[in-house]
């Protein structure tokens, strides 16, 4: 099943599959249908300088995503900084190989756009997310207090290791 499974840069025309897919499992603003429209507006707002998905090749279905933004939904990033969001993954495919092959695919590009640091905001009780982004290299700093809506900040370096050692 893994197999049939592609990680590759998001199209004009992903927009209705990927606000179906977080619909269907209530990712997103809690009580508020987005919309095909609402997401692309998202990607614009944003600044998105990177945005992935996981495609189901079997049903031309998308199963999973990942951004990588100049704005979060509290703050701008720093110079050679990209904050990650939008990183779902279909509950069926949350424990399989697909996160962590978005994140190394994402590694390499953000290498090549100069960025040396991942940030990213998580609810600090939401252990599945909690997880989720420890297995792929992000992870709480001294530096990453709790903001004020009560989200705890996590950070990558891994970008900056990963270029310190191609130099």
């Amino acid at each position: 099943m893994l197999d049939a499974v592609i990680i590759r840069p998001y199209r004009d025309t992903d927009a209705e599959g990927i606000a179906n897919l977080y619909r269907r499992f209530n990712y997103g603003p809690t009580g508020y249908p987005l919309s095909t429209e609402d997401f692309q507006r998202m990607l614009l707002e944003r600044g998105a300088k990177l945005f992935l998905v996981a495609e189901f090749q079997e049903q031309s279905t998308i199963v999973g995503t990942m951004g990588f933004f100049s704005i979060s939904g509290q703050k701008m990033i720093q110079p050679n900084e990209i904050f990650a969001s939008n990183f779902f993954i279909h509950p069926e495919f949350r424990k399989s190989r697909i996160p962590g092959q978005l994140f190394t695919k994402t590694i390499e590009m953000l290498v090549d756009l100069g960025i040396e640091v991942i940030s990213t905001e998580v609810d600090p009780t939401d252990t599945a997310a909690l997880g989720l982004y420890k297995r792929v290299g992000l992870y709480r700093t001294q530096a990453c207090p709790l903001d004020y809506d009560g989200y705890l900040e996590l950070r990558s370096y891994l970008p900056y290791v990963i270029r310190t050692l191609k130099e």
